[in-house]
């Protein structure tokens, strides 16, 4: 069985991604900082208790799609608000402006409520197991829609654009129609013999939709 690339030591990977970054023509940090992006996608995807969700926005138009050539760095997910309320359609035209305003507080409470008790101390526990030596972490906004995670990185090298840390944006008042199901790999996908790299089974948003 090949053994994890994020579970050898910050110094192998540190080397393994020096090496490769003239190669690839990209720079050690954003090597590293893809494998975090497609680490915490597989994990969404595989966390238990999950909600009917989807992959959307610029990360999943470069990952997915190719749509777009630039490095982006969030990950944006849409949670089906049938998911967090059956009985709530935020789209029906009878709805009065008062209705709909509380029914937009009704899913964001929703929303805050499955981050902080499901998503976040399932992300928690996750890296900590896998970086037991410290430097990382996650983080959580009040409101649940933003959750940030750091990891420690391996290469040493300080940019000014990229950060050590992935971002997940989640909201709560859409459905995840058209959609599609894609796998998310890395940059050094098919660099690395012997090692295994993040890959995500993920339900991507229809670019249509997306655009």
């Amino acid at each position: 069985m090949a053994e994890p690339f994020l579970r050898l030591p910050r110094e192998e990977r540190s080397q393994i991604l020096q090496t490769l970054a003239p190669r690839m023509g990209l720079s050690s940090v954003v090597l590293q900082k893809d494998v975090w992006v497609c680490w915490v996608l597989e994990k969404l995807f595989q966390m238990p208790r999950r909600l009917r969700m989807a992959f959307k926005g610029g990360t999943s138009l470069s990952k997915v799609y190719g749509v777009i050539h630039r490095f982006s760095e969030d990950i944006d997910i849409t949670l089906d608000f049938r998911s967090l309320h059956p009985e709530c359609d935020p789209f029906h035209q009878a709805l009065s402006r008062t209705k709909l305003k509380k029914l937009g507080e009704k899913l964001k409470a929703s929303v805050q409520r499955h981050a902080h008790e499901i998503i976040h101390p399932y992300l928690v526990n996750l890296i900590q197991e896998l970086e037991p030596e410290g430097g990382a972490r996650v983080a959580i906004s009040e409101d649940g829609e933003s959750i940030r995670i750091y990891y420690a990185s391996a290469t040493g090298d300080a940019s000014a654009y990229v950060t050590d840390s992935v971002l997940v944006e989640l909201g709560g008042r859409n459905v995840t129609e058209p959609c599609e199901e894609h796998q998310v790999t890395t940059f050094l996908a098919g660099s690395l013999d012997g090692l295994a790299l993040p890959c995500a089974r993920v339900i991507v948003l229809s670019p249509l939709r997306t655009f």
